[in-house]
């Protein structure tokens, strides 16, 4: 039984390290986003390729809130661009976050 216990913690520990992880890059991958989305903003970027790239950077980090804030201002930006691919990069954010929440980022 005591073995039973020990493989419970260690996998708890192991579970609480890749959490600590996770946290650790969302924070960094924020940090770096905010940067490029500011910069994108700041010059006023029409490059469509420049923001879809960044925007497909990002994605798979919106379920940081403060990434999916970044993600949000930057489709608000793009939308002034690329009205049709801003829906699509709304769409790609709903089929891999939402997962039936009809809640809209926009």
């Amino acid at each position: 039984m005591e073995n039973k216990d020990q493989s419970g913690d260690e996998l708890l520990n192991a579970i609480k390290k890749i959490a600590k992880n996770m946290g650790e890059l969302n924070q960094q991958a924020y940090q770096t986003y905010q940067t490029e989305v500011d910069s994108i903003i700041l010059s006023k970027t029409t490059d469509n390729a420049t923001i879809e790239n960044q925007l497909d950077y990002m994605l798979g980090f919106c379920g940081d809130p403060l990434v999916l804030e970044l993600y949000k201002k930057l489709c608000s930006y793009y939308w002034e661009i690329n009205q049709q691919a801003t829906r699509n990069y709304v769409h790609y954010y709903k089929q891999m976050w939402e997962s039936g929440n009809s809640e809209d980022i926009n």
